[in-house]
């Protein structure tokens, strides 16, 4: 469903909720007024409608009435408002993840990339015993084995 916001950053919230009591927006449509937690003066009017709707949506907006009305609202607000139009995305199902799972996600990544470079470690250790062998060192490719088996980190799959 497409989706518009007004983004206020009002002066004085309840001189603004006055006026926009009195000029509610269109019955089209599903809409909520947002207010900020850590700014309460920041106000976001979120309206949601079908694609259907929407053309009778931006022809309120376009109204005269209404543009005098968001000129009022304008002049109530530190900057000018905002208003963005989202088209229609994608629902989503999973739940927000907690900061556990989200510090365990960063652990596993670190420990995947340790394990990465001591893998890398362990075949240069390999190919340098091995060119080892090669000058003229009397060693086995189980002795190679040993030393890259040591240095690896256990697996914990």
């Amino acid at each position: 469903m497409p989706v518009v916001v007004f983004e206020h950053h009002l002066k004085d919230f309840d001189q603004w909720f006055a006026l926009f009591s009195a000029n509610p927006p269109p019955a089209i449509g599903r809409w909520q007024l947002a207010r900020g937690i850590d700014d309460p003066n920041r106000v976001h009017v979120v309206g949601e409608m079908d694609a259907s709707e929407v053309d009778g949506v931006k022809n309120f907006f376009a109204s005269e009435k209404v543009r005098a009305v968001l000129a009022q609202a304008d002049e109530m607000s530190t900057t000018p408002i905002k208003t963005i139009w989202l088209e229609e995305g994608q629902t989503m199902t999973q739940a927000p993840i907690s900061v556990e799972a989200g510090f365990n996600a960063v652990t596993d990544h670190f420990k995947l990339d340790l394990r990465e470079f001591f893998t890398r470690s362990n075949f240069y250790l390999a190919v340098q015993a091995a060119l080892l062998s090669v000058s003229g060192v009397r060693d086995t490719p189980t002795t190679i084995l040993t030393i890259s088996s040591r240095l690896c980190l256990p697996r914990r799959d």
